[in-house]
């Protein structure tokens, strides 16, 4: 896992949090100057309230992404058939985008809760029958995922753009108004404390809006389709390997070929979702097909399109699991046309096929484990997914006062607060900020001295 002056940052107003230390009323401040909803750091107090390890939060949000297979499944398999719903599965988790986007303790880390969360209530409103379930609980889940969604990141404000349509287009989740409204007055109850925190100075809070908004002109279309379909494979890390990154690539043999093979199934299932839904418009199944599948996440990223926001990969995980459906719909497909052949061709076919996946799997795993290999190896790279934890870890242990020796309790202590101070790029020596200095007030009381951990 990545632990750097963000992920530090996080993880301490948790932890001073769930210590009764501070009550966070703003997150992180983002790139744009303005402070973040606090949700993510109320979220990241329920692993700190049981641990005091930093990677207790990362497996926190890789346990809850990895549970997002349950509904994923169930929604796909609803929506479409059982081969496009074991194939998205198999692509979302074996995508080195998804592995890579659970290593942090990063907010939009997990986004992939609400896009896919959303994706399972759309279906359910929409499903057809009378359902008891979506009279009160799914429309409540629906507005709570949708006010909650934006404040864990700013790129869950395109998936509430993106519902509207639908609340519009289905009387079913017309009928269901009223839970959906409440749903969403509960979700911002959340942001009470970053509301009043900003009104408390309105003119300072309208300047820092007024700089936030984005000032970029130019569109970019391609960029933007680049990124989401390479949600599949590795999403483009060539800007955290930077010089590396081709030679990186070229030692995964067959790796190249994957990612255009993998672009290439994801852009023909959203023309094979368009025709279908084209072609089969007057069935009303169809279009709730069409309306979930491809018009929600073609408002959704054409909003963050049309914003002028600066575009990063890990935005688009806020869109899942769209990338990995659409791919699925075309390997579906041809799964099930294979099933239609004379059994001798199909038994050939078949064989070539489940061949093909398993090939696939081994390339993204052994992917992933490369690049692990390579941060493990060379202490990790000076960019985003590259300085680990566990490398900062050892090189603080390997300079241990004598005293901290004796106890690994004092060990532990000592090596996560300088840890911390490296991250924060401060000096033992130096003044730390107001958050470190309350975290290291938690190190002193857990260390039972009244004086820092030297």
């Amino acid at each position: 896992m990545e632990f750097k002056s963000d992920e530090a940052a996080a993880w301490i107003m948790a932890q001073t949090f769930v210590a009764g230390k501070d009550f966070p009323c703003v997150g992180l401040v983002s790139s744009r100057g303005i402070e973040n909803f606090p949700l993510f750091i109320y979220l990241l107090g329920i692993p700190s309230l049981f641990s005091f390890w930093p990677v207790a939060s990362v497996a926190f949000i890789a346990v809850l992404d990895s549970l997002m297979l349950f509904p994923l499944y169930t929604a796909t398999r609803r929506l479409w058939n059982n081969p496009t719903a074991n194939i998205t599965c198999l692509l979302y988790a074996l995508s080195p985008a998804a592995i890579f986007f659970s290593r942090k303790i990063w907010a939009q880390d997990l986004m992939p809760v609400f896009g896919i969360g959303l994706f399972y209530l759309m279906e359910r409103l929409t499903a057809p029958g009378d359902n008891p379930a979506t009279k009160r609980g799914i429309p409540f889940l629906f507005g709570l995922l949708c006010a909650t969604a934006p404040q864990v990141h700013l790129s869950g404000l395109f998936l509430i753009i993106a519902s509207v349509p639908i609340l519009a287009f289905f009387q079913r989740t017309r009928n269901n108004l009223l839970w959906i409204i409440i749903g969403l007055t509960a979700g911002l109850i959340f942001s009470l404390p970053w509301w009043g925190c900003q009104l408390h100075n309105p003119a300072a809070f309208l300047a820092k809006l007024h700089h936030a908004v984005p000032r970029q002109t130019a569109l970019q279309p391609l960029k933007t389709a680049l990124f989401f379909l390479q949600q599949t494979t590795d999403a483009g890390f060539s800007w955290s390997l930077e010089k590396v990154y081709f030679p990186f690539l070229c030692m995964n043999p067959g790796y190249i070929p994957l990612i255009y093979t993998l672009l290439a199934t994801g852009a023909i299932g959203i023309i094979f979702c368009l025709g279908q839904g084209i072609y089969t418009w007057k069935d009303r199944n169809a279009r709730r097909k069409l309306t979930i599948t491809l018009c929600f996440p073609i408002i959704a990223v054409g909003g963050l399109l049309f914003s002028h926001t600066p575009i990063y990969p890990h935005y688009f995980s806020a869109f899942y699991p769209y990338p990995f459906l659409f791919a699925a719909l075309t390997l579906g497909t041809l799964f099930q046309g294979i099933q239609r052949l004379p059994i001798p061709w199909r038994r050939a076919f078949y064989f070539c096929f489940m061949f093909a996946l398993c090939a696939m799997a081994f390339l993204q795993i052994a992917y992933v484990l490369r690049f692990i290999e390579i941060l493990n190896k060379y202490g990790g790279i000076d960019a985003d997914y590259g300085t680990t934890y566990a490398r900062q870890m050892q090189r603080v242990e390997n300079g241990l006062p004598a005293e901290c020796r004796k106890s690994p309790r004092q060990a532990y202590l000592y090596t996560i607060q300088s840890v911390v101070r490296r991250a924060y790029g401060l000096s033992e020596a130096e003044q730390a900020p107001q958050q470190v200095a309350l975290f290291e007030e938690i190190i002193s009381d857990k260390a039972g001295t009244a004086s820092k951990v030297k």
